[in-house]
């Protein structure tokens, strides 16, 4: 009875373990950070979100999503920076500067470090650019 009783906790601790292994395992197939066409007009580099997902840019591929995350913040906030830049001051040099304040405030953070004729544009690139940068599981039906 006594080896019964062990066995049986045995093999609960074995289904246990199985049960908060093997869901980990399924988000171990990696994560890519996909990019959506943009539209044809040449005046209007927004992204096209009519395309399939299985369509779109795949930039990069990651282990977890916690980097695909920080880098599609990152890629999104060079983009709005570089298209507001351009809009508003298209001579002006842009630098690494305008990129790291413009990710931090895509962060929650404070925008104090973004130039005041910049802050508007900048808003306006991350609404119309970020439906377009996605991370996606490499498992996901629709790149299929």
């Amino acid at each position: 009875m006594r080896e019964r009783a062990v066995l049986l906790v045995r093999l609960g601790a074995i289904v246990l373990f199985l049960c908060a292994w093997l869901p980990s395992m399924s988000w171990a197939g990696g994560w890519y950070l996909m990019v959506a066409p943009p539209k044809d007009s040449k005046s209007e580099h927004k992204p096209d979100l009519s395309w399939p997902l299985k369509r779109w840019d795949q930039r990069e591929s990651f282990d977890s999503a916690r980097a695909c995350e920080a880098r599609r913040m990152r890629e999104l906030a060079s983009h709005a920076a570089l298209v507001a830049a351009a809009s508003v001051a298209p001579n002006e040099p842009f630098d690494d500067a305008l990129i790291d304040a413009t990710e931090q405030y895509l962060l929650g953070g404070d925008s104090s470090k973004i130039p005041a004729r910049l802050l508007g544009p900048i808003a306006r690139a991350v609404l119309d650019f970020k439906p377009g940068y996605l991370c996606i599981a490499s498992d996901d039906p629709r790149l299929k």
